[in-house]
């Protein structure tokens, strides 16, 4: 990520199969991304992140001091902090702390070498929580593929847990997107199978969503 900001640094580090993308509106830089980890046992991607400057209109009329706006610095460990837990929340079947995506944050400005060398145990301990949670994906898997007896029911990160733990399903196959469509929110590229949009979590199926809405973990969603 090119930095733009100055002051304190903190390193979000990732080891998700997925991309991370996050837009945090009104505020500059507030754009962030981290790559796809490509072996989750093994990989790491990192994300150093500064304070940001956020506006807020309060309102008020032309002239006033600011005109209705409000500015705040978002330091970096609050920032650090919201990618990662707004990650999390986006996600289904999670158990907070016990079976949840490996996603955390640190102090400073590190190197993966750094992150891999003082960091190792908590490396570590969210991969094991990245794996109860595969099982939990999985296991919802068979659930909904049981249901319609169909591999739509399946979602591509269903289908890469089952990769990633080593297990052969019947529902394991590919499935073609043919069309290929854009958020109509955030204008995010989404599978046209998806429940919710991931970037900023517009209810995209609604009948579906609302046969699963217990399963994630946050109700702050962008309805219709």
């Amino acid at each position: 990520m090119e930095e733009q900001y100055e002051g304190h640094i903190c390193t979000v580090v990732s080891c998700l199969p997925f991309v991370v993308n996050k837009n945090i509106p009104h505020c500059y830089p507030g754009n962030f991304r981290i790559p796809e980890v490509k072996d989750v046992w093994k990989d790491i991607e990192l994300l150093h992140v500064g304070s940001t400057m956020c506006q807020y209109y309060v309102g008020g009329e032309a002239g006033d001091r600011n005109d209705g706006w409000i500015k705040k610095t978002i330091p970096s460990e609050e920032l650090a902090q919201a990618i990662c837990m707004d990650e999390v929340a986006s996600c289904i079947d999670i158990t907070l702390g016990i079976a949840q995506p490996a996603i955390f944050w640190l102090h400073n400005k590190l190197t993966p070498e750094e992150v891999i060398l003082k960091h190792y145990d908590k490396i570590k301990e969210v991969r094991e929580q990245q794996k109860r949670w595969f099982i939990e994906l999985v296991r919802q898997a068979d659930i909904d593929f049981g249901k319609i007896k169909s591999p739509g029911a399946v979602s591509e990160l269903q289908r890469k847990a089952a990769k990633f733990l080593n297990l052969r399903k019947e529902w394991d196959i590919d499935v073609q997107v043919e069309n290929i469509m854009a958020c109509p929110s955030c204008n995010e590229i989404v599978n046209p199978a998806a429940i919710m949009c991931k970037n900023c979590k517009y209810i995209l199926n609604e009948s579906v969503y609302k046969t699963m809405k217990d399963r994630f973990a946050t109700p702050e969603v962008v309805n219709r």
